[in-house]
């Protein structure tokens, strides 16, 4: 995974403390690939947006490179306002930027029409939230098979898949329990399950330890890390908590509209 900076920049509670459970730059800057590495699931390349406020132009990205490998996360900081949420919009085929290269999931989201991007955001990715989404009439099983849902119609052996990914998170036991019978960390397990069972290529998550307290918050994000890993997902998180980065495979803070490497 590759993101340069510019050159002139400095390069719907867990209470659990262990999880025991098994879980199944500019262009010319850029480093070279090895030959065998792996194609980027995610490649980002020369990506600016703008918006209009007034008679101001607000420059939120400026010529961004990125790419994120299969099975690497990669973290993204810094303060509300920069561009954070707009770049995870971009990279889920909800927003569109103006300049460059975007490649997601070997799509390329410039190109695609409106019906291809819906497809897309259907089957090639998996959003998680700061708030968990979770629909409450529902139980855990049936939130993470919502996940399916979205995707493609459901079958009975689907049920061995939501299972599995609730086995992944460590809460196989609170399948048939209700959102609101689970702490929040908890929740944002069920959310990672849910974003898990589709075996989409890429993870999208906003802030998805915004509601948690510290010591939860490295423990959902390694569960995160881990499981992604396992699966061959690459994952782009977007927060404003340092103290999760010594759990990625790569951090950077946007900044100017590039990203420049913590």
């Amino acid at each position: 995974m590759s993101a340069t900076p510019d050159r002139a920049t400095p390069a719907a509670h867990l209470s659990e403390k262990t999880m025991p459970y098994d879980l199944p730059q500019h262009e010319a800057e850029r480093p070279r690939e090895s030959a065998d590495r792996a194609a980027p699931a995610i490649a980002v390349a020369g990506a600016t947006k703008t918006y209009r406020a007034g008679d101001q132009t607000l420059h939120v990205l400026r010529d961004l490179h990125l790419d994120v490998a299969p099975g690497e996360t990669v973290a993204i900081l810094g303060v509300s306002g920069t561009g954070k949420s707009t770049l995870l919009n971009i990279l889920g085929g909800l927003d569109q930027a103006e300049h460059g290269s975007i490649t997601v999931g070997g799509v390329d989201l410039r190109a695609a029409t409106t019906s291809r991007l819906a497809r897309f955001r259907a089957e090639s990715i998996a959003f998680i939230f700061q708030f968990y989404n979770l629909i409450p009439t529902l139980t855990v099983s049936e939130n993470v098979l919502a996940g399916l849902q979205a995707a493609r119609r459901t079958t009975e052996a689907d049920e061995a898949l939501v299972m599995d990914a609730l086995r992944s998170v460590g809460l196989e036991a609170k399948a048939q329990a209700f959102p609101q019978e689970l702490s929040g960390g908890q929740q944002q397990r069920v959310a990672i399950a849910r974003a898990l069972v589709k075996r989409a290529p890429v993870i999208l998550a906003d802030e998805p330890t915004g509601n948690l307290d510290r010591a939860t918050a490295k423990d959902i994000i390694a569960l995160l890390v881990d499981a992604a890993r396992r699966r061959s997902a690459a994952v782009v998180l977007v927060t404003h908590d340092p103290s999760i980065l010594a759990e990625v495979d790569h951090a950077y803070r946007l900044q100017d509209g590039r990203l420049v490497a913590e």
